[in-house]
This record gives C-alpha cells, sequence and structure tokens, in this order.
C-alpha cells in the first residue's frame, strides 16, 4: 500500500454529475441516511452545542465527577471511565443521561428537519440515541403527531424491520445503537461500543432485514463520529463483502473529520473506490435538500408523498387499548387535530383513509 503521505486533497464537494446520480437514486428509494451526532446541534442555555457535548458536561455533574482529571475536550465515554473507576454504578449514568434529555425537551436542528424533509427517504438509520430525528420527521410530515416508526438494537433484545423496505407504510427510524433508556441498553461508552459491533456480526444477533437493506442499498454516511478503524469496520460491516470487490451501490461519507484523517483516505482512495468524502455533515445536509427541492415537480410540492397531508394505511394490526378513527376526506383537517390531542395524551390512534 503507498505511503499516507501520497494521498491526493481530501474531495470536499461532488461534482454536478454525482448530485444527479445521488439524487436519482434516492428518488428511487435506493438511499438510506445514517445519521450520527454531529448532526446534533442544540440550542442550549450556552448557545448552540453538539448534543453530545452538552450531555458529557451536564452528566459530569450529575454524577460528581472530578472534570479535572478529564482531558480538556471530554467526552460521555471520558465522564463514564472516571465514574466507573471511582466505583460508580454503571446503571445510574444511564438513568442520569434519560433525565437530562427529558428535562431539556430539545427542539430537532435545522439539519434533522431538513433531511426528513426529503420525504423520499422511508427509512433512516440512527448511531444515535435520542429522539430527534423521529421529532424532526414528526414535525415535517405530520405536523408533530408521533407517527414515525421508531425500532431500537440491543444485543440482548434484536428488533429487526417488519417488512422488506417497499413495504413499508410509513417512516422508519432505526437506532442501531440503542436509544435512550432507564436500563442500560444503549451506546454510552466505548465498552458499550464494542458490545453493541460484536454483537452486530454475530449471524444470531444480527437484524437480517436492515443489514440486507443496507448491503443493496447507497448509504449516506452524515456526522459520524466513527474513529479510523471503526469506520472500516462499520463499512465493511453494512456492506457485508470485501470492499475491494465490485459491487453496484456506493457511500458518501459526509462529516468534519474523515477527509481530514490520511490513513483512513488512503485506505478508502486505494479500497472501497466506490465511497465519496463530503467535508462538512451540515453542509451536506443543507446541499442535498436544497437540490432535492428544486428537482421536484409542482404537483409533488402541492401534495408531497410522505408530506402532512399523506394518508398513512392503517397498521396490520390493531394494538390493544387503540382509538380507530374513520372519516370523510372533507374532515381531514378536524380528524388530524384529534389524532394529534390523542396521542399527546399517550393514546394510540389508528385511522382509515377515505376511499
Amino acid at each position: 500500500m503507498n505511503n499516507a503521505s501520497t494521498v491526493r486533497a481530501p474531495i470536499s464537494t461532488l461534482d454536478d454529475d454525482a448530485w444527479d446520480d445521488l439524487l436519482s437514486f434516492i428518488e428511487e428509494r435506493r438511499v438510506i441516511p445514517i445519521v450520527g451526532p454531529e448532526l446534533l446541534q442544540v440550542s442550549t442555555e450556552r448557545g448552540p452545542r453538539l448534543l453530545y457535548d452538552w450531555l458529557a458536561e451536564k452528566l459530569a455533574a450529575r454524577l460528581n465527577v472530578d472534570t479535572a482529571e478529564l482531558p480538556p475536550a471530554y467526552t460521555l465515554n471520558d465522564v463514564i471511565c472516571w465514574f466507573l473507576a471511582a466505583r460508580g454504578r454503571r446503571e445510574e449514568a444511564y438513568v442520569r443521561v434519560r433525565s437530562l434529555l427529558k428535562e431539556a425537551q430539545f427542539e430537532p436542528p435545522q439539519a434533522l428537519r431538513h433531511l426528513a424533509a426529503i420525504t423520499d427517504f422511508d427509512l433512516y438509520v440512527s448511531t444515535t440515541f435520542d429522539a430527534l430525528l423521529e421529532g424532526a420527521i414528526n414535525l415535517e410530515r405530520f405536523g408533530g403527531a408521533a407517527s414515525t416508526d421508531v425500532l431500537s438494537y440491543a444485543p440482548n433484545r434484536v428488533a429487526d424491520l417488519p417488512s422488506e423496505r417497499d413495504r413499508l407504510t410509513r417512516p422508519v427510524v432505526y437506532h442501531l445503537f440503542g436509544r435512550v433508556s432507564a436500563s442500560p441498553t444503549y451506546v454510552l461508552s466505548d465498552e458499550d461500543l464494542l458490545e453493541f459491533i460484536c454483537a452486530l456480526q454475530n449471524e444470531h444477533l444480527a437484524p437480517e432485514k436492515l443489514f440486507h437493506e443496507l448491503e443493496h442499498s447507497h448509504l449516506l454516511f452524515i456526522g459520524s463520529n466513527f474513529t479510523n478503524w471503526l469506520a472500516r469496520l462499520f463499512l465493511r460491516m453494512a456492506k457485508r463483502q470485501r470492499l475491494s470487490d465490485p459491487r453496484d451501490v456506493g457511500e458518501v461519507m459526509a462529516d468534519d473529520h474523515t477527509g481530514q484523517d490520511d490513513r483512513l483516505m488512503a485506505f478508502l482512495q486505494q479500497v472501497s473506490v466506490r465511497t465519496r468524502i463530503y467535508m462538512g455533515a451540515e453542509r451536506f445536509v443543507d446541499e442535498l435538500h436544497r437540490r432535492w427541492q428544486a428537482r421536484r415537480k409542482p404537483a409533488a410540492t402541492a401534495a408531497p408523498i410522505g408530506g402532512a397531508a399523506r394518508l398513512l394505511p392503517p397498521s396490520r394490526e390493531m394494538p390493544g387499548n387503540a382509538v380507530f378513527i374513520s372519516y370523510a376526506r372533507e374532515d381531514l383537517a378536524a380528524v388530524q387535530q384529534i389524532k394529534a390531542g390523542l396521542e399527546a395524551a399517550g393514546i394510540t390512534t389508528s385511522r382509515r383513509p377515505p376511499k
């Protein structure tokens, strides 16, 4: 392999042909965005901050961690490691994170809302544990009503897609590294991440339908914080074949650090030729959203598929204790208000579109 010093300058943009190809694949629903923590810019008492940085600071205070003993730009993993070394109870950290997020009630960032507004996306994979992505989809497509299907993986509780992707009836967010909970069933530390990665490579613990979709789709890794070797491993795990083998699908890695890692760039450019690099996660989403909107037909602008006016078919099975709503087309606005009110009160609803 050539020395890393011979690596070409990192690609910081896509040309018009590459954008056109990507948007065509998106319109055919052949692209899956994989969303990472660099897109989680939230409004805090100290101004805009990345959610995980804010959480690390707040969690350190809640767990009485001596931050003077941590690195200058400490992370959630640094806080957890200090706490465990001080004989803290591991389970306590997960409960505290859940409480912090519940108290903060952050609004979804604009970047997530732009990504959610691209209604040709029907399956999102999240590598974060917060609820901001599904919140963004609900705001952009359903007027805030909780209408996005949310699935969460854990090594001791394997959840898979309910059906093949082309049979999904509503947008799905799949939390690959767990979803925030009072239980230690999501990734907070590097050790957690190691356990999840190992479990996902076990054929008996992997979500097979999801991995089939990842293998055969174009992937957008947006805002990931994967280190060099983890990025290689995750990409290989998603594609389930040697990265140097010919394949019909490619990837875009849009974040703030990959293009600056000479060794990772050398690996990708020499082994994974279908992988493109774009510097800047938020900038990538803004450009993608702008170009996607520009391609939409006027009819699609008036009634977007998957938008707030879309009428979702009821679930195949009616949940227990749910309220079923049947209505005429002219009553749609009133029904949407009723549905949102019921679901805000914790009541599950199902509705039948008019014929």
